[in-house]
């Protein structure tokens, strides 16, 4: 049943009475409160994007909708659909609420739709974590764009549990836009991505930065490995009250060069260091 864009102000029983009805198409009116929907059993599909809905009520009735569509209005909570646990795709994106306003997520609504949600629109609600995802194990579609996730490495592992993820999307948040390794990041935190910022990842892209991440992990071990060595050897051979050695004007610190020896000849790299020093 369509009635979008007929400037209506409210969903009330009068206006829509059909048992049988699955899908129902209200978007693009002036509607301030979902109401008066509890006949509609069968509905599946519901568009209620571009209204002026305030809350998220009154849908825990619907329990077969599968698809539900909430995008632009003025609601700052996910609430209000513990028992939608067949709903597979929900629509939130780019709420109408003051500029400071962060949207915040209910945990009993969560829950209910833990187990049968493949697709999640919550672009745009100035979020600044994805704690949620913990709790949508299933999601294979995730628009998360123009929101304010700082770092690549945290959105990398937010998302390295979504076994199912295959579309996501981040972009304009401060971590794509300042980070120039935003994409292999994300990349390397997904084991099942395929689609990222609507460019493709392939299996040639993820095996290179694989490989190039386990290349560059293996370098810094050997680093930090010598580096304690290094320290070690230091720490047991070196005597603080070694003298100056004085040579045609130069003084060499016996100390600086036999610790410079024991490091420099560890890291195969050349050492001697002097100092000038005034002679009088």
């Amino acid at each position: 049943m369509a009635a979008n864009s007929k400037k209506l102000y409210g969903t009330s029983s009068g206006e829509i009475s059909c048992e049988q009805l699955k899908v129902l198409y209200l978007h693009n009116n002036s509607i301030q409160r979902i109401a008066n929907l509890d006949q509609l059993i069968h509905l599946t599909h519901l568009y209620l994007q571009w209204n002026r809905i305030g809350k998220m009520e009154n849908l825990n009735q619907l329990k077969n909708l599968r698809k539900l569509y909430l995008s632009y209005n003025e609601i700052s909570c996910l609430e209000g659909i513990d028992d939608l646990n067949f709903l597979e795709e929900l629509h939130l994106e780019y709420q109408n609420v003051q500029p400071q306003q962060e949207f915040t997520f209910d945990v009993n609504s969560l829950i209910g739709i833990s187990t049968s949600l493949r697709e999640l629109n919550i672009s745009g609600l100035q979020l600044t974590e994805l704690k949620i995802l913990k709790t949508l194990p299933h999601l294979a579609k995730l628009s998360a764009a123009d929101n304010n996730f700082e770092t690549s490495d945290y959105i990398a592992s937010s998302i390295n549990h979504l076994n199912c993820l295959q579309v996501a999307v981040f972009a304009g948040c401060p971590a794509q836009k300042r980070d120039i390794h935003y994409r292999n990041k994300i990349i390397l935190g997904s084991k099942s991505l395929e689609m990222l910022d609507n460019k493709e990842v392939n299996e040639v892209t993820r095996a290179f930065l694989k490989s190039f991440d386990r290349i560059k992990t293996e370098q810094k071990q050997k680093l930090t490995n010598t580096n304690s060595s290094c320290n070690k050897a230091v720490d047991i051979d070196i005597r603080e009250d070694l003298p100056l050695i004085h040579s045609e004007g130069i003084a060499f610190d016996v100390t600086n060069i036999i610790s410079q020896a024991i490091v420099e000849n560890i890291q195969n790299k050349p050492w001697v260091k002097f100092r000038e020093e005034d002679t009088q």
